[in-house]
């Protein structure tokens, strides 16, 4: 797989041809790019790698194939409803395969946290078919996080390591009680002790890199080792180019600062919107001259869940020079 610059890709759900996840030696990903995975699967599915589709003219689709195309589509079109309840019906089908309604069931999870729908722990839990347990088990933490029950959710990572040693369940749990530990908790002692048993156990997973990246942060921000963005915009020196900063810390609770550059003076919007696409916070709308610049967002009167932070400068002719969104996480 190759990744090229500036590029995420999110894979879950997916067989890498070996059970442990993807072979690191196999992947190219390069600069300011990222491959995404919480979940994997450890064996193939159904003696097939992917989910593929083979039909004749005047033949009946496979089953379950277009109601998945179908609640893609309410989906892209903001239907959140439509597609739960679309989603919801394939899983109770008796009718249908395993794979599919595991699919589903890890879809259904998007959709209900984009309509902030509750309730969707007690369904998780109400659901007694023994081939969607897997599944179940590596979503129900997120569900509850979903509507911050963030202590549930530590009792679920905690059963997941307790009884999935060895398995995607295991290393998705470690990083969330990383998470926690760092952002919720602010204990670093404990952020690096989850740390060394990620980074022991699953060395080439996304999760641990990403841990490493985060606690090396906080480690320096604690420290005082890192320097504030108005120090820099003291400097004489002109960034380069255009740039938008991942936000920190991401996650967040309550407060995050974006920083950006410019490296001449123009229009600047930057503005957070829900996963709804409601404008939730304008955080500029004016000139900025040359140089570093930052912004911090308070989200506290907003609920758990991820925003898009979308950042434009526009030229003295009206012309937007640079557009950016990146993903915010607030977990309260």
């Amino acid at each position: 797989m190759h990744l090229l610059q500036t590029s995420v890709v999110k894979a879950d759900g997916i067989y890498w041809g070996r059970p442990n996840g993807p072979d690191p030696q196999k992947l190219w990903i390069e600069d300011n790019s990222g491959l995404i995975y919480t979940t994997w699967l450890t064996s193939c599915p159904g003696g097939g790698g992917m989910l593929t589709e083979h039909r004749q003219e005047g033949d009946d689709p496979p089953v379950g194939i277009d109601s998945m195309r179908q609640a893609i589509t309410f989906r892209v079109h903001r239907q959140y409803q439509e597609a739960m309840t679309l989603l919801r019906s394939i899983v109770n089908d008796p009718q249908e395969t395993s794979f599919i309604k595991q699919w589903a069931l890890r879809e259904l999870l998007w959709d209900v946290a984009a309509s902030r729908t509750t309730g969707h722990p007690g369904y998780l839990r109400a659901l007694t078919d023994p081939q969607l347990q897997y599944i179940i088990r590596g979503t129900l933490a997120q569900a509850l996080l979903n509507e911050g029950q963030v202590d549930a959710a530590l009792q679920e990572w905690d059963f997941n390591i307790q009884n999935y040693a060895n398995s995607p369940l295991e290393c998705a749990a470690l990083y969330g009680k990383f998470m926690a530990a760092v952002y919720r908790n602010h204990d670093l002692t404990q952020a690096s002790q989850l740390y060394l048993q990620l980074s022991s156990r699953y060395p080439a997973a996304h999760q641990t890199l990403l841990a490493q990246r985060q606690l090396a942060l906080e480690q320096r921000r604690h420290n005082g080792l890192g320097r504030s963005i108005e120090q820099h915009s003291s400097q004489a020196t002109i960034p380069s180019d255009y740039r938008l900063e991942q936000n920190f810390p991401n996650p967040f609770n309550p407060s995050t600062q974006i920083k950006y550059s410019l490296p001449v003076g123009g229009k600047v919007s930057l503005v957070v919107y829900d996963v709804l696409g409601r404008k939730v916070a304008d955080l500029a709308n004016d000139y900025r001259e040359a140089g570093y610049h930052f912004a911090t967002w308070n989200a506290s009167s907003q609920a758990s869940g991820v925003y898009f932070a979308r950042f434009t400068v526009t030229n003295a002719e009206g012309k937007v020079g640079y557009l950016k969104v990146n993903k915010l996480v607030l977990m309260k």
